[in-house]
């Protein structure tokens, strides 16, 4: 229902009709006593105006202070929220009283802040209250109803292990997509190999069943490396991801290397070859007095016909590689190198056993972009353009456009030319093609026909009379004008020379609109050229040349030009971009094991050694890393390990590297994938540990029955206010100043403080 605020425009209706006429003074007195009395301050206004007064938002000022000292008279009067604000929210500060929501809201309308309320009774330490949690799962193979075994129970094939899914995932790993069931509650372990079955999907069965693909269960060490101690956690590297082991146990002995990193060179990359060779080491006497064996000599024994390659060698000692296993140098026994010219007699044998020991490449510093190609262009030096590829034995197709007579095959012909060359820049956006003719009408240039337009380098030539003006005419800077495609060519550099180009060969076949010439045995045919005369030197037939095909090409392995002969060389040869550098150090390393004598070994970046690049210090890029090694006795040989995460996607008997944090050498090992797999375990709280947040109960600061307010303010400025409104009975209060970075500032400093404001800190001060 509404009210109207004023009543005094009706007061002339409430009268009866003849007071109009017979007393409108008083009508007229009456109403204006009603105006007054509905002006501002005055009995009606305030009686009409009820409905406002009772809204908090639209009453006087007089009756916001009456209900500020009626229901918050423990609110200070400076308060910084409004006050109409704050009475509206009185009921709901009290109702929520010993509650974070009444603290929070308290400081909104004090100070407009925001807090934190800590109940420290949640860091008391209590005895047994985590659990040990080992996140399971299945790999399975890709199946349409992975996604209805979610909240499903499960079983095997053999109905021996059930569980129930929680999830399914689909992860790409290392290239392979890996599907996995999340399980919980399980009873039993799924095997490799079994199919996944559920009761409650109807046509799931064995032959549309997903399979277990089994996950990481267990590691056959093959290698175990040196270093390591029972406890130690080792990463698993291999087909999959994710994956860590458990040193279980170790042994000492001996025959294992070490590798030391002396001179990391330049010129490599990761993918560098690495040779680590098992070594034969023979001790000679008699040795040819001259000479002596060399790097890459075959040496034999000439008795047992043992051989093997020499990596080192000087007149009493032979390192030797690759030697045959099933052979043995005698003591005794004469040896030479495969011409002979080095020879002697072994006086002792060393070595011979050992295999395991590597590396890798680990890291790369002082990286540089090196460009070069792999084309071998030796074999094609000396190609002949009688020795067509691809062709049936004819090397240059002449399309003819005008002949007087035939040509007869087996005949011979002749062609020659004067031509110049021209290099330059082109002034239009259109470049020049073959066959066009340039001009320069201002300085007497005419026909002038392109018959090799290579780029920015034009080859030309036209009658005598036309080559001998351009030859005068022609200089730095001028330009010339295509009658076709109305490119224009600035000259930038000038080859005065008039240059003869001469061929000749034998009709192989002939038309009237094409001839077709061979070789034949022609040492040097030269070149045929479009827009020029073709002559038989035995009948002195001739024809005008249009266009020539050259049938011979390079032929190279990488080749990606067809016509390659007469193609810029950057479009034939492949260039190959290879990003290389120093050697930092040496990852991966492998100490191998029955080591008698140190291996061989070298660093072969192939593709950068073989430019032979000088290194400015007597060696070759990609062929000067000086690696050392030794071989010692070892501690800490892996035997055994224990799988406590099986990571995801290894395969079955797939090689395994395991390394431990801090360091480069590796054991090594195969999968075994036999059961379903699991993650590293956790904690699900903490509160069973106490050297981490928790604490012990003291019964006064941690405890049940204590709270603690983080503001940014000090406890004393609003204490009062927090215990006269809402603390409740029986609870202790603490506060801790928070600065702005969320950093809190224990209440037990001195209370003369000095805060001193700077951007996006605050500096405390006593």
């Amino acid at each position: 229902m509404s009210i109207e605020k004023t009543i005094s425009p009706f007061i002339q209706k409430q009268f009866p009709s003849f007071y109009n006429t017979e007393g409108p003074n008083f009508i007229a007195f009456v109403q204006a006593y009603y105006e007054w009395m509905e002006s501002n301050q005055q009995t009606l206004y305030y009686a009409r105006s009820l409905p406002d007064l009772a809204d908090v938002d639209r009453t006087l000022d007089s009756f916001l202070e009456h209900f500020r000292t009626e229901y918050l008279n423990a609110f200070p009067t400076n308060a910084v929220i409004d006050k109409r604000l704050m009475v509206k929210h009185a009921l709901e500060l009290y109702r929520s009283k010993g509650t974070p929501r009444a603290y929070q809201l308290l400081f909104r309308l004090l100070f407009n802040e925001d807090i934190e309320i800590n109940a420290l009774g949640n860091y008391l330490f209590t005895a047994s209250e985590a659990s040990w949690v080992v996140p399971k799962y299945i790999e399975v193979s890709d199946s349409p109803f992975l996604p209805l075994l979610v909240k499903q129970q499960i079983y095997n094939t053999s109905k021996t292990a059930t569980a129930i899914v929680e999830s399914v995932a689909r992860k790409n790993i290392n290239n392979k997509i890996v599907n996995l069931l999340y399980i919980t509650s399980p009873d039993g372990r799924f095997k490799y190999g079994e199919k996944i079955l559920c009761e409650t999907i109807s046509n799931l069965n064995p032959s549309n069943a997903p399979t277990v693909l089994g996950s990481l269960t267990a590691i056959a060490i093959e290698n175990g490396g040196l270093g390591f101690s029972v406890g130690d956690i080792l990463s698993v590297q291999g087909t999959g991801y994710g994956a860590k082991a458990r040193v279980a146990a170790t042994i000492n002995e001996n025959g294992r290397v070490t590798f030391n990193l002396l001179n990391g060179g330049s010129g490599f990359n990761s993918n560098a070859n690495i040779t680590v060779a098992t070594t034969i080491n023979l001790t000679l006497t008699n040795s040819s007095p001259n000479t002596v064996f060399s790097f890459g000599d075959t040496i034999t024994d000439t008795n047992t016909h043992a051989n093997g390659m020499v990596t080192f060698a000087n007149s009493s000692f032979v390192e030797i590689i690759n030697f045959s296993p099933s052979l043995n140098f005698t003591a005794g026994d004469y040896v030479n190198n495969q011409v002979g010219t080095a020879y002697g007699t072994i006086s002792g044998v060393f070595g011979g056993g050992g295999s395991g020991a590597g590396f890798n490449v680990g890291g790369i510093t002082n990286q540089v972009a090196m460009q070069y190609n792999t084309d071998n262009i030796n074999s094609f030096t000396n190609t002949l353009l009688d020795n067509p590829v691809g062709s049936s034995g004819y090397a240059f197709t002449l399309n003819i456009s005008t002949t007087a007579n035939t040509f007869t095959a087996g005949n011979t012909v002749t062609a020659s030319a004067n031509t110049i060359l021209l290099e330059g820049i082109y002034l239009s956006s259109n470049n020049i093609s073959n066959g066009e003719i340039l001009s320069n009408t201002s300085l007497g240039i005419s026909g002038l026909y392109v018959y090799k337009s290579d780029l920015g380098q034009l080859s030309i030539l036209g009658n005598q009379a036309n080559l001998v003006t351009a030859n005068s005419n022609i200089s730095n800077g001028t330009i010339l004008v295509s009658s076709v495609s109305s490119s224009k060519f600035q000259v930038t550099n000038y080859f005065p020379s008039i240059t003869t180009v001469s061929a000749v060969g034998n009709v192989y076949f002939s038309n009237s609109t094409v001839i077709r010439v061979s070789g034949n045995g022609i040492s040097n045919m030269g070149s045929f050229l479009s827009n020029t005369i073709v002559t038989d030197t035995q009948t002195g037939h001739t024809a005008q040349i249009s266009n020539v095909n050259r049938n011979t090409n390079w032929g190279f392995l990488n080749q990606t030009v067809s016509g390659n002969l007469d193609a810029p060389i950057n479009q034939v040869l492949q260039t190959l971009t290879e990003v290389v550098g120093t050697i930092t150090y040496l990852s991966n390393q492998n100490p191998g094991n029955g080591y008698t004598t140190v291996p061989y070994i070298d660093i072969n970046q192939t593709e950068i050694s073989q430019l032979r690049i000088s290194d400015g210090n007597g060696g070759m890029m990609g062929h000067n890393a000086i690696v050392d090694a030794s071989v010692l006795n070892a501690n800490g040989i892996i035997t055994a390990v224990d799988v406590y995460d099986s990571g995801i996607g290894f395969d079955p008997d797939g090689i395994l590297e395991l390394t431990k944090e801090g360091s480069t050498i590796a054991a090594t090992g195969t999968a075994v994938i036999a059961l379903d797999g699991f993650a590293e375990g956790y904690w699900n709280n903490n509160k069973s540990f106490i050297s981490d947040t928790m604490k012990i109960q003291d019964s006064y600061y941690y405890q049940k029955y204590s709270y603690e307010i983080l503001a940014q303010r000090m406890k004393n400025t609003y204490e009062k206010l927090v215990k006269d409104l809402i603390h409740p009975a029986g609870l202790i209060m603490f506060g801790k100043y928070r600065y702005q970075d969320n950093q809190t500032l224990n209440e037990t400093m001195p209370e003369q403080l000095q805060l001193t404001y700077l951007p996006n800190n605050y500096i405390v001060q006593v």
